[in-house]
Protein backbone atom coordinates (compact mmCIF):
# COMPACT_ATOMS: atom_id res chain seq x y z
CA UNK A 1 0.00 0.00 0.00
CA UNK A 2 1.30 3.36 -1.53
CA UNK A 3 1.95 6.11 1.55
CA UNK A 4 -0.99 8.33 0.39
CA UNK A 5 -3.03 5.34 0.40
CA UNK A 6 -2.05 3.94 3.85
CA UNK A 7 -2.66 7.65 5.16
CA UNK A 8 -6.31 7.75 3.81
CA UNK A 9 -7.23 4.82 5.83
CA UNK A 10 -5.44 5.73 8.62
CA UNK A 11 -7.39 9.06 8.47
CA UNK A 12 -10.75 7.10 7.76
CA UNK A 13 -9.94 4.83 10.75
CA UNK A 14 -9.07 8.05 12.83
CA UNK A 15 -12.31 9.43 12.22
CA UNK A 16 -14.63 6.63 12.32
CA UNK A 17 -13.12 5.91 15.95
CA UNK A 18 -14.08 9.43 16.37
CA UNK A 19 -17.79 8.84 16.26
CA UNK A 20 -17.73 6.21 18.78
CA UNK A 21 -18.83 7.02 22.64
CA UNK A 22 -16.09 6.52 25.16
CA UNK A 23 -17.30 6.37 28.61
CA UNK A 24 -15.49 7.72 31.93
CA UNK A 25 -13.24 5.03 31.89
CA UNK A 26 -12.19 5.38 28.59
CA UNK A 27 -13.97 2.52 27.20
CA UNK A 28 -15.47 2.14 23.76
CA UNK A 29 -19.39 1.79 24.12
CA UNK A 30 -19.69 0.25 20.84
CA UNK A 31 -17.76 -2.57 19.04
CA UNK A 32 -15.60 -0.95 16.52
CA UNK A 33 -12.96 -2.67 13.73
CA UNK A 34 -13.06 -5.63 16.25
CA UNK A 35 -12.41 -4.54 19.39
CA UNK A 36 -15.30 -5.45 21.61
CA UNK A 37 -17.32 -2.83 23.67
CA UNK A 38 -15.20 -2.26 27.07
CA UNK A 39 -11.65 -1.98 24.83
CA UNK A 40 -9.82 0.71 26.65
CA UNK A 41 -9.40 4.05 23.38
CA UNK A 42 -5.95 3.81 24.53
CA UNK A 43 -5.08 -0.14 23.13
CA UNK A 44 -7.06 1.00 20.02
CA UNK A 45 -5.09 3.85 19.28
CA UNK A 46 -1.69 1.92 20.15
CA UNK A 47 -2.86 -0.61 17.91
CA UNK A 48 -3.51 2.38 15.30
CA UNK A 49 0.48 3.41 15.89
CA UNK A 50 1.77 0.13 15.44
CA UNK A 51 -0.29 -1.13 12.54
CA UNK A 52 0.06 1.91 10.42
CA UNK A 53 3.64 3.25 11.81
CA UNK A 54 2.27 6.79 12.74
CA UNK A 55 1.92 8.85 15.61
CA UNK A 56 -1.74 9.80 16.76
CA UNK A 57 -0.01 12.84 18.51
CA UNK A 58 1.94 14.00 15.54
CA UNK A 59 0.39 12.91 12.31
CA UNK A 60 -3.34 12.46 13.32
CA UNK A 61 -4.94 14.77 15.65
CA UNK A 62 -2.69 17.11 13.71
CA UNK A 63 -3.63 16.59 10.38
CA UNK A 64 -7.59 16.44 11.60
CA UNK A 65 -7.12 19.77 13.00
CA UNK A 66 -5.26 21.44 10.09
Amino acid sequence: MDKTKSQRVVDDLWLSLGNIIVNENDEIEQEWNDFPVGTDKFTIWHWIEETYDVSIAEDLMNSITE
